[in-house]
């Protein structure tokens, strides 16, 4: 479990949700619920924010309160408790925020993947070159000095330039992930999607995706759909998503259904949009969103996995290629005091 100075991690979020819900459903308290997670974790750090939180919840204190008291979780967690609670729902809510965050978890972990991955392969190419231009060159150029021969400079200069440029991006990429922990998170991704079109694509489908996350979990929680769109406005971190979800809140107040709403904002797909359509005639919006959260989810998974893919083979060819040129400039000197022995 996490400590009490910083937001509690998704996986543990959604361990913590999914479990609360499934002592719910089977009739168990949530107080003694509490109890039994804290003395799972009691040696933890953990166990304190689940002491706290029995504390609160044992003087008949409302989950809400207990949660807001430990002050490890989100906002939108505490103010979806406080929904479920009014509505009588909190089991739902639950279970629903554990699906949520286990979907932000692994949104995480694919930006985590599409940055760690080409790390290591610049990391790879700058221990490369760093070898060939502190090791190697000096060597061919004191023995190539002593025939009378001058090793080109041009490979070198080159060599070092590179190797600064590729300290510089790894040092960036170290910031990046570093940031992908604190509250700057998506300021930094905004940044990362502007970089990469393709990451830039898988974004929207992200958007899309916890847009419809939010929508599913406020209708299942008793809320009614602008309520849902206001809320899920306020969690887009993507300026473009944000600005289609407030068109779509304000178009709603304008007079317009969800349905109608939310597929002039341009949020998701013309087909989705017509699923959405139908869905709300028959009754099962909150289950159409949910599926739709899912299939953005695996896009955007998709879209990331490309990303990786198109920059590995280009980190490993301009490896190829810049390690080429500097041994062609040990080479070919070499190849000059051959040709005149022979």
């Amino acid at each position: 479990m996490a400590k009490n100075d910083k937001i509690m991690p998704q996986e543990e979020l959604s361990f913590l949700c999914g479990q609360l819900a499934m002592m719910l459903r089977a009739g168990i308290p949530l107080a003694d619920g509490v109890g039994m997670l804290r003395e799972n974790f009691q040696d933890a750090p953990g166990g304190r924010v689940l002491e706290s939180m029995e504390e609160v919840l044992g003087r008949g204190g409302t989950f809400r309160e207990a949660a807001e008291r430990a002050g490890v979780f989100p906002a939108y967690m505490t103010g979806m408790v406080e929904v479920g609670e009014r509505a009588g729902r909190l089991e739902q809510v639950l279970e629903g925020l554990s699906t949520h965050y286990r979907r932000e978890a692994r949104v995480r972990e694919s930006i985590r993947a599409a940055v760690a991955y080409p790390l290591v392969l610049a990391g790879i190419m700058a221990v490369v070159m760093g070898i060939l231009l502190v090791g190697v060159l000096p060597v061919f150029s004191r023995a190539f000095a002593s025939l009378g021969v001058q090793v080109s400079q041009g490979g070198m200069a080159a060599g070092w330039v590179v190797l600064a440029g590729t300290g510089v991006v790894l040092a960036a990429a170290a910031v990046f992930l570093l940031l992908l922990r604190t509250g700057a998170r998506s300021r930094a991704l905004a940044l990362f999607y502007r970089l990469f079109p393709s990451a830039r694509r898988a974004a929207g489908c992200l958007s899309a995706s916890r847009f419809a996350s939010v929508i599913s979990l406020m209708l299942l929680s008793g809320c009614d759909a602008r309520q849902a769109v206001e809320l899920a406005s306020g969690l887009m971190e993507d300026p473009d998503a944000r600005e289609k979800a407030r068109a779509c809140l304000a178009r709603m107040d304008a007079g317009d259904s969800f349905a109608e709403a939310v597929a002039s904002s341009g949020m998701f797909q013309e087909m989705h949009s017509r699923m959405i359509a139908v869905g709300a005639r028959s009754g099962a919006l909150d289950s159409v969103m949910g599926g739709m959260a899912e299939i953005y989810q695996e896009q955007a998974d998709d879209g990331l996995d490309r990303t990786v893919s198109r920059v590995e083979p280009v980190l490993v060819g301009l490896m190829c290629l810049l390690t080429g040129g500097v041994l062609l400039s040990v080479m070919l000197p070499l190849l000059d005091i051959l040709s005149s022995i022979l």
